[in-house]
């Protein structure tokens, strides 16, 4: 996958991989066998949950306030106890050795990298203990309320 990827072309300078979503869609789509492009890309059953979300997810907009005379914002917070450079989690999910063979540990990585925390999944490829020892900051995996993981 990563060779697709890194052969990917944007009209950004060298260093940037991807200008726009599209074309990380597009590089994923062609790097991915077509069985595990629609366990990614689908949903479950007659995908109206994923149907609903994508609509509702549309019905967002980000408001940039150019010019207003502010210093630059940041977007820096924290949530549960963990710092974020900005307020995003990545989301857990299974069979995420299908995507890469380092799965959630470079998911994490990145995130680690960019100050976004990773959750965990428990039917990952790796273990929480070797996805937190690749990257002890951003590992995390949610607990209920006794402290058993969720």
């Amino acid at each position: 996958m990563t060779d697709a990827i890194a052969g990917t072309r944007t009209f950004y300078g060298a260093t940037e991989r991807f200008a726009t979503l599209d074309e990380v869609v597009d590089a994923c789509r062609s790097a991915l066998s077509d069985d595990v492009w629609d366990f990614l890309e689908g949903g479950a059953g007659a995908e109206t949950t994923l149907r609903a979300n994508r609509e509702a997810f549309g019905r967002w907009t980000f408001r940039p306030r150019a010019m207003s005379g502010r210093e630059r914002p940041s977007t820096a917070t924290t949530f549960l106890g963990i710092s974020l450079a900005l307020p995003l989690l990545t989301a857990p999910f299974g069979a995420d050795g299908l995507f890469h063979p380092d799965g959630q540990i470079a998911v994490a990585r990145a995130g680690a990298a960019e100050g976004v925390a990773a959750i965990v999944p428990e039917a990952g490829t790796h273990p929480l203990e070797r996805v937190a020892e690749a990257a002890p900051a951003s590992a995390h995996r949610p607990t209920a309320p006794d402290g058993a993981a969720g």
